[in-house]
């Protein structure tokens, strides 16, 4: 089974997805993102610190625009590597990455799967 989590901004999806985790025990792989500095999105595997720039604020207009390179080489890399645990977590699906062909092809192949994602 699949579980997707909505809600509004910083109303704590991650926070319960973690406590999830911690409280039963169970292994997860897939990634993570994370804002730093309210300017650059950045993707890492779940359970690590690091990651790549995927996302940053323009200069012109003040809205965030993908770096789909990032998505499509390092986010799909992630994706098609995640389902060795119990859990495949992909903390964040949104608007940024629907350009990224390879990256979105990836997520949509996981969901055929029989591995719960989260």
């Amino acid at each position: 089974m699949h579980v997707l989590l909505t809600g509004q901004v910083q109303v704590g999806k991650t926070t319960a997805l973690t406590r999830f985790l911690e409280k039963f025990g169970v292994t997860a792989d897939g990634y993570r993102t994370y804002w730093r500095d309210c300017d650059i999105l950045l993707i890492a595997p779940y359970g690590l610190p690091d990651g790549a720039i995927v996302a940053a604020t323009t200069k012109e207009n003040g809205q965030r625009s993908p770096v789909l390179e990032a998505f499509d080489v390092f986010g799909a890399e992630l994706v098609e590597n995640s389902g060795k645990k119990d859990i495949i977590v992909f903390d964040e699906l949104g608007r940024l990455e629907t350009g990224a062909v390879h990256f979105t092809s990836a997520v949509l192949i996981k969901f055929d799967g029989n591995i719960p994602i989260l």
